[in-house]
This record gives C-alpha cells, sequence and structure tokens, in this order.
C-alpha cells in the first residue's frame, strides 16, 4: 500500500474512493488466501448471497442482482451448476425463463467464505481503537442506510 500524506485533501471524497477501494483490495486478497483451495469468485458469492436471501431466482433476477448482464449470469449460472454449487431449471409457460437455486456445496462454500471475510476483516479492524471502530460503525450503517 501507498503511504498516505496525513495533510487534509483537497477532495476528501476522491480521497474516501481511494482508501475505501484499497481496503476492499486488501481484504479481498487476504480473504483469498485464508480461502486456500476452496476459492469462490466474487460473482460466485454474490449469486449464492441472493440466492440465500430471496430463495429460488430468475437467471435476469440474478444479473440484475449481481450487477451484469443477463448472458453474463447466464455462463455464470452454468458454470455454477455444472461445478454443484447451483441447480438450474426450466420454468413456467415460457421456457425460456430459467430458475436457479443454491445447492448445499454453494452454500457450504459461501458459508466459508463469510467465516473467512470476517476473520480477514477481524485482523484489519484490530489495528483500530475501540472507539474508532465504533465511529467506523457507525459512519458504515448512515452510508448504507442501515442508520439508526
Amino acid at each position: 500500500m501507498e503511504p498516505t500524506s496525513r495533510e487534509p485533501s483537497a477532495d476528501p471524497v476522491a480521497e474516501a474512493a481511494g482508501l475505501l477501494q484499497e481496503l476492499w483490495r486488501q481484504w479481498f486478497r487476504l480473504t483469498r488466501q485464508e480461502q486456500g483451495a476452496d476459492p469462490l469468485s466474487l460473482e460466485q458469492y454474490l449469486v449464492l448471497r441472493a440466492l440465500t436471501k430471496h430463495g429460488p431466482m430468475t437467471v435476469s433476477g440474478i444479473a440484475q442482482w449481481v450487477g451484469t448482464s443477463v448472458s453474463a449470469a447466464t455462463v455464470l449460472t452454468q458454470r455454477m451448476a455444472r461445478d454443484g454449487l447451483v441447480s438450474r431449471r426450466r420454468g413456467g409457460p415460457d421456457s425460456r425463463v430459467v430458475f436457479v437455486q443454491a445447492q448445499p456445496e454453494g452454500i457450504r462454500r459461501m458459508a466459508a467464505w463469510d467465516r473467512h471475510r470476517q476473520a480477514t476483516l477481524r485482523k484489519l479492524v484490530a489495528r483500530l481503537e475501540a472507539a474508532e471502530l465504533a465511529e467506523l460503525v457507525r459512519t458504515l450503517r448512515r452510508l448504507t442506510g442501515n442508520g439508526d
């Protein structure tokens, strides 16, 4: 990580964006290292998270949730089905509609990702004092709309 200046930034939003990006990069890299031989891609994790939160979803619903095209979500879920992470089935009167559901192996690997992600974040925030961590949580709640 490049050293950052302690001087106030002329553009604090740009500085915050850069710092958040660097934190995400470190968190993601360390989480992947923690996962070892059983990694999920970020996209696979997002699909599994959506399916466990919402239940079976259409491929187009998954594309919207992940923020990708329907064709990319189709390829992704086909690969995930081949790996036993999800199942795909055609449904409804329109045989073009494909429903995707998380499978036990996908749920297991997503839960492992969550454990590694939390362990890694604990290492990163260990640099903070208790009051700093509490303020970070309050700030993140406000930014994500989950505030009190």
